[in-house]
C-alpha cells in the first residue's frame, strides 16, 4: 500500500483550490466511498481507487483502456493499475473527475452527488431531493447503493447522502487523517471533525464501517459482503485476537466489535 505523505495532502488541497471545494468536505467524501484507501475496490463492480472511479469514467477521462477493459485471459480485474497508483498520482485522475465540475462543489451533498450522480448535481442543494427510488426514478442504481437507504424506504435522498459521510467518518483513521491534513494547512488541532455516529453492525454496511474504524480496508462502504469485506473481517479478527479468522461476523466477532469501539456501535 503506497503512503500517505506531505505530498498527498498538498496535491489534495491543490485539488480542492481548483475546483472551489472546501477541503474537509472533499477529504470527508474520499473517506466515505474509499476510507482513503487507493486500493478500495468494489468486487461486483470495476469502481475502484480514492473517489471510486469506474471503468467507462476513467477511460473517458483518458486512462489505459486495457487496463479499464483488461481481456478475460488476463486474469485482471478492471482498473487494477489504477489502484496501484500512489495517493498522488491517483489524485490527479481524482482532480480530472471532478474539475468538470468546477464551481458546482459546494458542500459534501453536492461532491457526494457528483461522485454518484453527476447529472443529478442541481439537486445536491434541496436536501429532501430523490435521487434514487428502487422502483422509480434510477431504480437501476438502487440495490448496489442500498447501504445509503439508511432507513430502509427503498428511497436515496441527497440528506442521506450526508448522513452516509457522518456515518462513516468516525474513528482512529478518519481523526489521524483530518489532524494530519490540519497540520500540513497550518491549522490548529482540534477535536473530531465530524462527531461520532452509531452504526448498526448488524448489517454489511456497519461492519464495513467498524472495520474501517479498526484501520483495516473493508473496500468500499456499499452494504456488499464480496471477497475484499470478507478479507476486512479477518483482519479484522486477526487485530482483536481470540477469534476464528474466517471472514463470518458471528456473535462472538460482533461482540469483539463492540469491546473495542465503545460508544461508536451497537
Amino acid at each position: 500500500m503506497t503512503a500517505i505523505t506531505a505530498a498527498t495532502w498538498k496535491r489534495l488541497k491543490e485539488l480542492c483550490d481548483d475546483v472551489g471545494a472546501e477541503y474537509f468536505d472533499m477529504l470527508s467524501v474520499l473517506y466515505a466511498e474509499s476510507g482513503f484507501f487507493t486500493t478500495a475496490h468494489n468486487p461486483s463492480a470495476s469502481a475502484s481507487g480514492l473517489n471510486q472511479l469506474m471503468a467507462d469514467t476513467a477511460a473517458g477521462l483518458g486512462w489505459d483502456r486495457d487496463d479499464c477493459y483488461p481481456s478475460v485471459t488476463s486474469g485482471r480485474s478492471p482498473l487494477a493499475r489504477y489502484r496501484s497508483l500512489s495517493y498522488e498520482a491517483q489524485l490527479e485522475w481524482v482532480h480530472r473527475y471532478f474539475a468538470n465540475h468546477r464551481g458546482k462543489l459546494i458542500n459534501q451533498a453536492a461532491i457526494y452527488t457528483c461522485n454518484f450522480l453527476p447529472s443529478d448535481l442541481h439537486l445536491a442543494a434541496d436536501p429532501q431531493a430523490v435521487l434514487v427510488q428502487k422502483d422509480g426514478r434510477r431504480g437501476w442504481a438502487y440495490t448496489a447503493n442500498a447501504g445509503l437507504d439508511a432507513n430502509g424506504d427503498y428511497i436515496i435522498r441527497v440528506h442521506e447522502l450526508t448522513d452516509a459521510i457522518r456515518r462513516s467518518c468516525v474513528g482512529t483513521r478518519w481523526n489521524t487523517l483530518t489532524a494530519e491534513f490540519r497540520s500540513f494547512l497550518g491549522m490548529p488541532p482540534v477535536g473530531p471533525v465530524m462527531p461520532p455516529m452509531v452504526i448498526d453492525l448488524g448489517i454489511v454496511a456497519g461492519q464495513q464501517r467498524g472495520c474501517i474504524l479498526l484501520g483495516v480496508d473493508p473496500g468500499p462502504v456499499d452494504n456488499v459482503l464480496g471477497p475484499k469485506t470478507r478479507q476486512g473481517i479477518r483482519s479484522a479478527q486477526a487485530l482483536l485476537g481470540g477469534l476464528a479468522v474466517d471472514g463470518i461476523f458471528g456473535p462472538a466477532t460482533r461482540t469483539a466489535f463492540r469491546a473495542a469501539l465503545p460508544g461508536a456501535v451497537y
